[in-house]
């Protein structure tokens, strides 16, 4: 009933705002995650977010179920949600954007979050992205609404 802005996200309070977001149908049944309680109301959006290629979770059995989610992880599983969608942005992007720490970024995010840099979807702090930390809840439905208005959703 508050929307708390400045706490962090969870990954699966991720992948409920990106599901209900992207109007994915939402797909009920079993993950192959074993933190991941079925009876749950996070369970039907991993599920979702997982048979649609949006999170693969922090393992091949573990989703990371209550764990706040990173900056660079946020921006992987949003561009999973362009593809997934076949969602583009816009072609006018901007490919001159560096940060002073993207030798802090995990090889599997870099692409994902240069390429939402580019389309004008997420920022860092003038020089920094911050790979390492935890999205706050305001950070992450700024970046969705952006990813959607660059999609003309």
């Amino acid at each position: 009933r508050r929307f708390a802005p400045d706490d962090n996200v969870t990954r699966e309070q991720l992948a409920k705002m990106i599901v209900g977001a992207s109007k994915t149908e939402i797909k009920s049944g079993d993950t192959p995650f074993g933190d991941v309680d079925n009876s749950e109301w996070y369970a039907d959006f991993v599920k979702t977010a997982y048979d649609n290629d949006i999170t693969k979770g922090i393992s091949d059995t573990e989703f990371g179920y209550g764990q706040n989610i990173t900056r660079e992880d946020l921006c992987v599983m949003i561009e999973r949600t362009l593809k997934a969608g076949d969602l583009t942005v816009s072609e006018s992007k901007d490919t001159n954007i560096t940060f002073d720490d993207d030798e802090q970024m995990s090889d599997y995010a870099w692409e994902s979050v240069y390429y939402l840099a580019g389309a004008g979807i997420v920022s860092g702090d003038g020089k920094n992205f911050n790979p390492k930390a935890y999205a706050t809840r305001a950070e992450a439905a700024k970046i969705i609404y952006l990813a959607l208005v660059k999609t003309n959703r």
